[in-house]
């Protein structure tokens, strides 16, 4: 006695669900769906899906919780807000910058475009630093401290005047934001003491979790200033009422 496929028909709905039938033709619709490559059934497509879904999610959990570069701290800016410490001085306003990204940071065109900058994209494709005014003693600004963190880790710029490179209004009319530190946080031993106590904690650079715009934002909520307004014009303005009242402050 001979069985046939006809005499005992196969149901294809049932075995599909129980894994034993395939379907080794595509259909139109499998085409539009899946133009990249043409699954034998849709069994095989699910498991496609399924692992794709699954590198998907590997991926954005590397990118939050690896670190994308170095940490945010500087030996030789260390030791130099040590040195400002014992030399008397102290920090008298802090200013929040926004700056144009540069493309020479960029692998693809290190070395070739120099001096050339991307657009701030949607308002957030931007950099954020952060511009500390150092003064001496008797109250008269000494110098200017700009702190830029990104993948390269912590560097930071030593300037006679309030400015940067390739700067973006902070808003309409305003360059940039800036607050005046409290007598209480202008020690630079206490910015020495916060950078230091991050790298122990291990805070290193990502693009997602711990970026320029977050480093910068710490930095501010460190010095917690208080009437704050727009530079550079405030800053001249808070640098005379110094001088008219001049202050020694404590360390």
């Amino acid at each position: 006695m001979s069985f046939s496929d006809d005499a005992y028909p196969l149901n294809k709905s049932w075995a599909a669900a129980h894994d034993i039938y395939d379907d080794t033709t595509s259909s139109e619709e499998d085409v539009r769906k899946y133009p990249f490559f043409v699954p034998r059934s849709r069994r095989v497509a699910r498991r496609y899906a399924v692992v794709l879904c699954l590198i998907a999610v590997l991926i954005i959990v590397l990118c939050v919780c690896l670190p994308w570069g170095h940490a945010a701290y500087n030996e030789n800016l260390d030791e130099g807000l040590r040195r400002f410490s014992l030399e008397q001085k102290n920090f008298t306003s802090v200013c929040l910058i926004k700056q144009y990204n540069g493309l020479q940071e960029v692998p693809l065109f290190a070395g070739r475009l120099v001096g050339k900058h991307s657009p701030d994209l949607c308002g957030l494709y931007h950099h954020e630093g952060v511009l500390l005014e150092v003064g001496n003693s008797d109250g008269s600004s000494a110098f200017f401290l700009q702190l830029d963190f990104g993948h390269y880790g912590l560097k930071y710029y030593i300037q006679g005047a309030a400015t940067a490179v390739d700067l973006i209004p902070w808003e309409a009319d305003c360059q940039f934001r800036c607050g005046i530190v409290p007598p209480a946080q202008g020690d630079p031993r206490k910015l020495a003491d916060l950078l230091r106590t991050m790298r122990d904690q291990g805070y290193k650079y990502n693009g997602i979790t711990f970026n320029c715009l977050e480093f910068s934002q710490l930095i501010w909520d460190h010095f917690a200033p208080g009437n704050t307004g727009c530079g550079p014009e405030v800053l001249n303005q808070w640098a005379e009422s110094r001088r008219s009242q001049p202050t020694t402050l404590p360390l």
